[in-house]
C-alpha cells in the first residue's frame, strides 16, 4: 500500500482528492453529479458519523492492545477478513479459548450501519458463546431482530461466515 502524496511527490489537499474521486466515479458510471444541500436527515447522519469516527480514540479503539489489553492464559486472537459479494469488507478479530469466544471485534466499514453502534451490539451477543457456527448465527440473528439492526448488504450469515473463518 502506498501514499498518494509520496507517489506524486507533492502534497495533496483534501479538496483536490475529493474532486478527483468525484470525477472518477462520474466517469466510471457515466453520470453527472449535481451540487445540492444535504437534507436534515443527511446532516444528522453526518454529525453522528463525525462525532463517532473523527477522533483518535475511535481510530485506535479496535487495535489489539486497546481492544484486548488482558489476554488470559490459554486464550488467543484469531483474525479473518472477507469481502462480502456486493457488500462491505468485514474483518473479525476473535479472542477465544479452545472452546469459547471471549470477545470479538468487527470492523471494516463505516456507512450503512444503523443504529451507529450496530456492530457493538452484535459483538456483545458473541461473548462467552461456544465456538459453534449455529450458536454464532443464532446470536447474530437475535441481535439483528431484537436491536432492529441494518447493515447494508451484510446478512447475519455473512457475519457468521467471517467470524467462523477467523477460527
Amino acid at each position: 500500500m502506498g501514499s498518494l502524496e509520496k507517489s506524486l511527490g507533492r502534497k495533496v489537499e483534501i479538496a483536490e482528492a475529493k474532486e478527483i474521486i468525484r470525477d472518477a466515479i462520474a466517469d466510471l458510471f457515466d453520470i453527472q453529479f449535481e451540487s445540492a444541500e444535504l437534507s436534515a436527515t443527511e446532516r444528522q447522519y453526518e454529525r453522528e458519523l463525525l462525532e463517532r469516527y473523527d477522533n483518535e480514540e475511535w481510530f485506535w479503539a479496535n487495535s489489539i492492545p486497546k481492544r484486548f489489553p488482558d489476554i488470559p492464559p490459554g486464550a488467543s486472537i484469531a483474525e479473518h477478513a472477507l469481502k462480502i459479494p456486493n457488500g462491505p469488507l468485514v474483518r473479525a478479530r476473535v479472542l477465544k479459548t479452545d472452546d469459547a469466544f471471549l470477545d470479538c471485534s468487527l470492523t471494516g466499514w463505516y456507512h450503512g450501519v444503523r443504529p451507529i453502534d450496530a456492530l457493538e451490539k452484535v459483538e456483545a451477543r458473541l461473548k462467552d458463546l461456544p465456538l459453534d457456527g449455529q450458536a454464532v448465527l443464532a446470536a447474530i440473528e437475535k441481535a439483528y431482530q431484537e436491536e432492529q439492526l441494518e447493515i447494508d448488504q451484510c446478512a447475519p450469515e455473512d457475519l457468521q461466515k467471517v467470524i467462523m473463518q477467523a477460527l
